[in-house]
C-alpha cells in the first residue's frame, strides 16, 4: 500500500518510479479510450448559463487540446474536523504538438436549482502544488506534448451554509485556463468547459472500528496529495483507485513509544494487537501465506505482487468490501466463506507485504480486487479523539529510530460519530 507514512513503503524510489510507470499507461489507455467524453469553503457566486448549442454541422470547430476527465465521481463526505470534503483526481492529457502552460482549473458544482457555482480555483501556483506529471519528478504547470498528468482536487466545506450546500450538490464541471498554440502555431489562450458528471451522493458506508483500545494514530485518510492518494493504476483497461480513504493505523504505547526498538517488529506497540471485523459480511479472500518483513527495509518481489501481504476481503453488503492488510503471519482466524459479525477477531497487525513497519492498513472498495477497486469515503460509528499529531515527518523519523512520538491535545479532542478519521489524530476506540 503507497502512503505518506514509511510504513506502507510510500517513500522508496524504486517503488515511486513504478508508481508513475503505472500511472502513465493507465492515463494512455484509459483516455485514448474516452477521448470524447469527459467523463471551499463557502460557494461563489453563481456562473453565468452557457450559450445557446449551435448547430455542429455550422459552428466553428471547438478545439479542446487539453483532454479533461475525472477518475471517479467525488461522494461529499464528514471528515473527523467537522468539515464536509469532495476528494477525487481529474486526468489531464495534452493531445496537442505544442505544450500547454496551464493558468487556472476551477471546480463548479450545481445544485438542486440548477444554478452553476465555482467550489474552488486552482490558480497557477496551485497547479503546480497539486499535479502530478507523469513524465518527470519536478513539478510543473506546462504539459510537453502528448504528456499525461494527474490533478487531486480536495474541496473543504467549512461553515453550516457551506456544508448544506454541498449536500445538496447534483453535478460537477471543469473550467481549464492555459496558454498555448492552435495548429498552425499561433499562440493563444484557451478557456473552456468539461462536459458535466454527476456527484455521488449515496451516503458513505457507517461502519464499526478495526481495532480496540487507545493511542491508535492514523496515517492517511483523505488529507493531502501522497501515498495513498496517488495508488492510481491501469487495470482490465480502466483507471483505478482503491486507496485514496485508506488508513495505516499505528499504535503509541504508555509512553508514546511506536516503536521502542524498529530493528525487529516485535518491538512496535501495534504488533501482535487483535484486528476486528467492521462490520457484518462473508469473507470473501484470503491470502495467508507470507513471513513477516524486515523492518525498514522490505524484500523481494512478492511485496509488489501481492502489497497487502496477509489479508483479508470481506463483503460488507451493499457493493462495499473491507480490505484489511499487512496481518501476522499465523494469526488470519477466517477463511473464503465464512461469515463474521461486526467486532469479531478475524486475525492480527503484522508486518506482511509492502511495509517496513507493523500497522494496520485497512480501506472500503465497491469491488473485492486489492488494486483494482475503487475506493470509497466512509464513518466510522464513534471514536474518541485524544490528540492529534502535527508534524507527520517528525512522527516518522522519531518512528524509524525508536523514539518518543509527540502529540497535542487540539481542537478535535473528545467523542465523535459518523465521521472519517482525519490524518493524524490520535485515537481511542473503547473496548
Amino acid at each position: 500500500m503507497m502512503t505518506i507514512f514509511k510504513r506502507c513503503a510510500g517513500r522508496s524510489n524504486a517503488l515511486s518510479a513504478t508508481l508513475s510507470a503505472l500511472v502513465l499507461i493507465a492515463l494512455s489507455q484509459s483516455l485514448s479510450a474516452s477521448i470524447c467524453g469527459t467523463s471551499a469553503m463557502a460557494l461563489a457566486s453563481p456562473v453565468e448559463a452557457a450559450a445557446p448549442a449551435q448547430n455542429p454541422f455550422t459552428a466553428e470547430a471547438q478545439w479542446t487540446p487539453v483532454l479533461v476527465s475525472p477518475t471517479f465521481s467525488p461522494r461529499p463526505f464528514a471528515g473527523g474536523e467537522g468539515e464536509w470534503h469532495l476528494v477525487y483526481d481529474v486526468a489531464l492529457t495534452n493531445y496537442a504538438r505544442h505544450s500547454s502552460d496551464l493558468q487556472k482549473f476551477e471546480i463548479l458544482g450545481q445544485g438542486a436549482d440548477g444554478t452553476w457555482s465555482v467550489l474552488k480555483t486552482f490558480d497557477q501556483g496551485q497547479i503546480k502544488k497539486n499535479i502530478l506529471l507523469l513524465s518527470q519528478s519536478e513539478a510543473s504547470s506546462t504539459l510537453a506534448p502528448g504528456v499525461a498528468a494527474v490533478l487531486f482536487v480536495n474541496i473543504d466545506f467549512a461553515g453550516e451554509s457551506a456544508i448544506s450546500k454541498v449536500k445538496a450538490l447534483k453535478n460537477l464541471k471543469h473550467r481549464i485556463v492555459f496558454l498555448g498554440a492552435d495548429a498552425l502555431g499561433t499562440t493563444k489562450t484557451y478557456d473552456y468547459e468539461s462536459a458535466p458528471f454527476a456527484i455521488d451522493d449515496a451516503p458513505p458506508p457507517r461502519i464499526a472500528a478495526p481495532l480496540r483500545g487507545g493511542k491508535w494514530v492514523a496515517i492517511g485518510g483523505y488529507v493531502g496529495t501522497a501515498g495513498h492518494r496517488q495508488a492510481l493504476f491501469a487495470i482490465e483497461n480502466g483507471l483505478h483507485s482503491a486507496q485514496p480513504f485508506a488508513i495505516d493505523w499505528v499504535r503509541l504505547d504508555k509512553d508514546n513509544y511506536s516503536t521502542w526498538d524498529s530493528a525487529k517488529v516485535s518491538g512496535s506497540a501495534a504488533y501482535g494487537e487483535n484486528v476486528h471485523a467492521v462490520g457484518e459480511g462473508k469473507i470473501v479472500g484470503v491470502v495467508n501465506r507470507f513471513e513477516d518483513q524486515p523492518t525498514i527495509k522490505p524484500v523481494g518481489v512478492d511485496r509488489v505482487k501481492w502489497p497487502g501481504g496477509n489479508s483479508i476481503v470481506q463483503d460488507l453488503g451493499n457493493g462495499y468490501f473491507a480490505f484489511y492488510a499487512h496481518l501476522k503471519p499465523g494469526s488470519i482466524k477466517v477463511k473464503e466463506g465464512d461469515s463474521v459479525k461486526s467486532g469479531d477477531v478475524i486475525g492480527c497487525v503484522g508486518n506482511t507485504g509492502n511495509t517496513t513497519g507493523p500497522h494496520l492498513h485497512m480501506h472500503i472498495a465497491r469491488n473485492p480486487g486489492v488494486l483494482q477497486a475503487d475506493g470509497v469515503p466512509y464513518r466510522f460509528d464513534h471514536f474518541e479523539v485524544l490528540g492529534q499529531v502535527e508534524d507527520m515527518d517528525a512522527f516518522e523519523k522519531a518512528d524509524e529510530k525508536g523514539e518518543v512520538q509527540h502529540y497535542v491535545d487540539g481542537r478535535f479532542k473528545g467523542t465523535h460519530h459518523d465521521q472519517l478519521i482525519r490524518d493524524g489524530f490520535v485515537v481511542d476506540f473503547g473496548n
